[in-house]
């Protein structure tokens, strides 16, 4: 009986060969289907899970408000705009705080600079009120911008099977395919570079800061946190752009944590050259009706409408250089 002409060897070469060609033909796929995604995706600008990024990184913008859910209602850029007769995009997202800020702020600067860049301060910008891996973990939505190595940072932490899934374009997209398919061809719609109009919303005595749920009257800070918003600083203020720290009224007096809080940010902008724009319903009583709000620390309509004119009268002393730090 004839010897077989295939030994163990060359069956596992033709395996790997074999193994090797797919692998090669799934890259070749990931990355050609990715880049038609990804060509598609840049076109999508307004509509529900709404592309903002890309709406901010379409055009360059005078002004960018960063922030979280209170930037994203508090600053009406049409008022803002009619005041300064400079173009504002309100870039303020909800749920997410300083580390998206910081990536987003790194892709606006990748393409342009702004004059101005207005930051809403949070008190957990720079506390351990809640966890780093928390917060990152929703940051998806800048899954696509993840070639741009901050990003790319931030969205994986350094972890190696999180670089590797990254790699794929077509993982970039994977929770973003049926909103990109929705929003491909809608139009902005009641929206105002940023600011989506919701009208007035009804009070409820909900969603206090972070830092006022935590159970430790001390303030913990985070060094971390703390570095990240000093680049945030720095990056924009080596473009000579005008930065601005800013924090917006509540429904309620501040609790002692966070006064405590915002004198380090006050001292923060000292240190750091940057204006500190600060409007609290304290020293503002008319900010303490409850009707300008939807929720303890968000405003409505009616309340960003009141806190806007404020606000940017302040930014516009800030231009002429009346204002102190």
């Amino acid at each position: 009986m004839a010897a077989s002409s295939s030994t163990p060897s060359s069956r596992i070469s033709r395996f790997l060969a074999r193994l090797l060609l797919f692998l090669l033909l799934l890259a070749a796929v990931d990355y050609g289907l990715g880049r038609v995604i990804d060509h598609f995706f840049r076109k999508t600008l307004y509509g529900e899970n709404w592309s903002k990024e890309n709406w901010l990184l379409s055009r360059p913008y005078d002004v960018v408000c960063f922030g979280s859910s209170r930037t994203f209602r508090h600053y009406i850029p049409a008022i803002m705009q009619d005041s300064l007769g400079l173009s504002v995009f309100n870039a303020g997202a909800n749920g997410q705080y300083l580390y998206y800020a910081y990536a987003l702020e790194q892709l606006v600067l990748e393409r342009y600079t702004p004059q101005v860049i207005v930051l809403d301060l949070l008190p957990n910008y720079v506390t351990k009120a809640e966890s780093a891996e928390e917060e990152l973990g929703r940051m998806s939505s800048l899954a696509p911008y993840a070639s741009h190595p901050v990003v790319a940072g931030l969205l994986t932490s350094g972890k190696f099977n999180e670089k590797l899934k990254l790699r794929s374009r077509l993982y970039r997209y994977n929770s973003r395919l049926l909103s990109l398919a929705a929003n491909y061809f809608n139009q902005p719609g009641a929206m105002d570079n940023g600011f989506v109009y919701v009208g007035k919303s009804k009070f409820r005595p909900l969603h206090p800061f972070p830092d006022d749920l935590d159970e430790n009257p001390a303030v913990v800070y985070d060094p971390e946190r703390i570095k990240v918003l000093k680049k945030f600083i720095r990056s924009a203020q080596e473009r000579e752009i005008q930065v601005v720290l800013s924090f917006s009224p509540t429904a309620t007096p501040l609790s002692p944590k966070i006064e405590e809080i915002l004198s380090f940010y006050a001292r923060l902008a000292q240190e750091t050259g940057a204006p500190f724009i600060k409007i609290v319903s304290a020293e503002h009583p008319r900010f303490y009706d409850q009707t300008l709000y939807s929720d303890l620390i968000h405003m409505n309509e009616l309340g960003g409408r009141a806190f806007t004119p404020l606000f940017t009268a302040e930014l516009k002393k800030v231009l002429s250089g009346r204002h102190p730090l």
